[in-house]
């Protein structure tokens, strides 16, 4: 349920009439569900802090490290030096609750509990290393992605009466106040509909997989080289298409 209370204490702390920064109010909704799913138990308050200020950082990064030349990242700017000491922190204070776990050796019904237990084809578990690659895959995509989505149905909700008048009905018909559970999704038929649009018209994805070339050959009509990588930027059509719901 760390999804619904994440969501639960941000709406509460909202007032009528009240203007929010919906993208970056999202993305810190996102992160603390993700990091309270990753991890319910953590050793004090400061670890659990440096967590969610790298992984901010980190999301709030990425883009412009990973289209600026590599040698960027090596010169001693002050952005540069604030995010390599962010990093710093939070992988420290990542091994240090991955520690903290395997000393308690018990599962914690979280994410990470989940994967010190996992065993490979062997019957080895995963090593700390391993453990914490996989915890940095989730949290790159886990905050971005789905704050810009939540942010953007916000914003397309709000902007549509009509649409925002039959998702609150469906809300209320379906919940009738109370906190939705996992089970209450497929009965919100509508707003799914509302949220795939919205992924449609509003796609997170920025760059979709590389692909390599291993042997020359021609992509819209120009030539690659072997080991080229290709991104793909999804360009979805941005025209709202009127259907009849």
């Amino acid at each position: 349920m760390s999804t619904s209370e994440a969501a639960e204490e941000t709406a509460t702390s909202w007032h009528d009439g009240q203007t929010i920064q919906a993208d970056e109010v999202m993305n810190d909704l996102a992160l603390t569900a993700l990091t309270r799913s990753l991890f319910k138990f953590t050793v004090n308050p400061d670890t659990a802090d440096a967590i969610k200020h790298g992984m901010r950082m980190l999301t709030h990064s990425l883009l412009k490290r990973i289209v600026l030349p590599t040698a960027w990242e090596r010169l001693p700017t002050p952005g540069n030096i604030r995010f390599n000491r962010a990093m710093t922190r939070m992988n420290n204070a990542i091994a240090d609750v991955i520690a903290e776990y395997r000393d308690a050796g018990e599962d914690r019904g979280d994410v990470l509990s989940a994967l010190l237990a996992a065993r490979d084809d062997n019957g080895n578990p995963l090593s700390d290393q391993e453990v914490h690659a996989q915890v940095m895959t989730l949290a790159l995509t886990g905050i971005e992605a789905p704050g810009a989505t939540l942010g953007w149905v916000l914003y397309e909700i709000g902007n549509n009466p009509e649409v925002a008048a039959r998702v609150a009905a469906e809300l209320d018909s379906v919940l009738g106040g109370r906190t939705p559970a996992y089970e209450d999704l497929p009965k919100l038929e509508y707003l799914g509909r509302v949220i795939n649009e919205v992924l449609r018209l509003r796609t997170p994805m920025l760059f979709l997989p590389a692909d390599s070339a291993d042997r020359p050959r021609r992509r819209i009509g120009h030539p690659r080289r072997p080991g080229t990588d290709l991104q793909s930027i999804p360009a979805a059509p941005r025209r709202p298409v009127v259907r009849e719901p």
